[in-house]
C-alpha cells in the first residue's frame, strides 16, 4: 500500500456533502462541504475548531461553496461558484470580505494562494480578455482584481462543455511555492511557478487518442442546457496531482466507463512507476500537507460522508534521479 490509515474526520452526521480539503502550515484542516454551504476547520488532530456559513444569498452564507485554500497569510478563501465570488476568511472564521469576480467562471475545479495574498482559480471561462479563454488558471488580486492567467485547457471540440465539466485540479506546489495543474484531458500535469512560468510538464501515456467530447455532453432543449456524462469509453479521467515524499507526484486516475479509481505515481518522464487500485471507500484525494506524507482524502467511515487522514510511505524507484 501507498498509504497508512491515521484517522477520519466526521464519524457520524458532521458533513453533508464533503467537496474539497485545504490543509494549513500548521496541520490545521479546512473542509467545504457544498451540501451544508458551510466551511468547517479542525486541528491536525481532528478536533473541531469553527464553523462558518449557511446556505443563501446574504452575506456570510454560500449559494454554493466548491472549493478552499489556506493562504500563506492564514486567511481561508473559499469559491462561491454560483454567485460568481470568492469569500475570505480569518484564520479564526470571521467574515473578512466577499468580492465578486471581475468575470464569469464555469466550473472551479482548483482554488490555490499564490503569494502576496493573491489566489489561482481553475476554470472555464469565455471571457477573452488577457487570452483569459485559452487557458486554465486564472490569478487575482486579494481584492480579485485580474492579473493574469495561464495553463492549457482540455483538448475539446466544443470548449463550452467545459464550462460543465471542468478543466482540471489546482494543487500548491510547496518546494518552490508554485502551482501544480493536473489537467482533466489528455492526462497531464504541468507545474508552473507563481508567475505562471511553466517548469515542468508530465506526459502519462494513457488514453491520449480521447477528448472532453468523448466523456461529456451538453444538450441544449427548450429550457435552456442539460449536462450529462457519457461512459461508454475507457477514458483515464486525473482527479488531482500533488507531490508527496521522495519527491514523486501522486495522481489519482478514474476510468470513466467502469469508475475503478487508482492512485498513480508519476516520474518526469510520465512513466508510472507505482499504481494501485483506491480503497472503494476512498473517494479522491483532496489535499496534500506541505511534508508531502500527510495526504488528506474525501470519502466514508461507516457508510457516512468523512474526511480521511493517511500518511503516505517513501517512494522507492529505481530512476530516483529522474524525481
Amino acid at each position: 500500500m501507498l498509504t497508512d490509515f491515521q484517522f477520519s474526520i466526521g464519524n457520524g452526521q458532521l458533513f453533508r456533502v464533503p467537496i474539497d480539503v485545504a490543509v494549513a502550515a500548521n496541520g490545521d484542516v479546512v473542509v467545504a462541504d457544498v451540501g451544508a454551504s458551510q466551511l468547517l476547520a479542525f486541528t491536525k488532530e481532528g478536533a473541531p475548531k469553527w464553523t462558518f456559513g449557511s446556505s443563501g444569498n446574504e452575506r456570510g452564507q454560500f449559494a454554493r461553496v466548491t472549493q478552499v485554500a489556506v493562504l500563506e497569510t492564514g486567511e481561508v478563501a473559499a469559491s462561491d461558484e454560483r454567485r460568481q465570488r470568492v469569500v475570505f476568511l480569518s484564520r479564526d472564521g470571521k467574515l473578512l470580505r466577499e468580492p465578486h469576480l471581475p468575470f464569469a467562471l464555469g466550473r472551479v475545479d482548483g482554488l490555490v494562494g499564490m503569494g502576496g495574498g493573491r489566489i489561482g482559480l481553475a476554470a472555464r471561462t469565455r471571457w477573452e480578455g488577457r487570452d483569459a479563454h485559452r487557458t486554465s488558471v486564472h490569478v487575482f488580486s486579494p481584492s480579485l482584481e485580474h492579473l493574469f492567467s495561464f495553463g492549457p485547457v482540455p483538448r475539446v471540440e466544443d470548449p463550452d462543455l467545459l464550462l460543465s465539466w471542468g478543466v482540471g485540479s489546482l494543487r500548491r506546489a510547496p518546494e518552490h511555492g508554485g502551482v501544480i495543474l493536473g489537467l482533466k484531458i489528455p492526462y497531464d500535469v504541468w507545474t508552473y511557478s507563481v508567475e505562471g512560468r511553466p517548469l515542468n510538464h508530465i506526459q502519462v501515456p494513457l488514453g491520449r487518442e480521447y477528448t472532453a467530447d468523448d466523456v461529456w455532453t451538453v444538450e441544449r432543449t427548450g429550457h435552456g442546457r442539460v449536462s450529462r456524462r457519457l461512459s461508454s469509453r475507457p477514458v483515464p479521467i486525473p482527479a488531482g496531482a500533488g507531490r508527496i515524499v521522495g519527491g514523486a507526484m501522486l495522481s489519482q486516475r478514474s476510468v470513466q466507463s467502469t469508475g475503478e479509481r487508482y492512485w498513480d505515481i508519476l516520474d518526469t518522464t510520465g512513466r508510472i512507476l507505482q499504481s494501485e487500485a483506491v480503497p472503494s471507500d476512498w473517494i479522491y484525494p483532496s489535499a496534500v500537507a506541505d511534508d508531502g506524507a500527510t495526504l488528506v482524502v474525501i470519502g466514508e467511515k461507516g457508510g457516512d460522508p468523512a474526511v480521511i487522514v493517511v500518511r503516505v510511505r517513501q517512494v522507492i524507484s529505481d530512476r530516483r534521479d529522474e524525481l
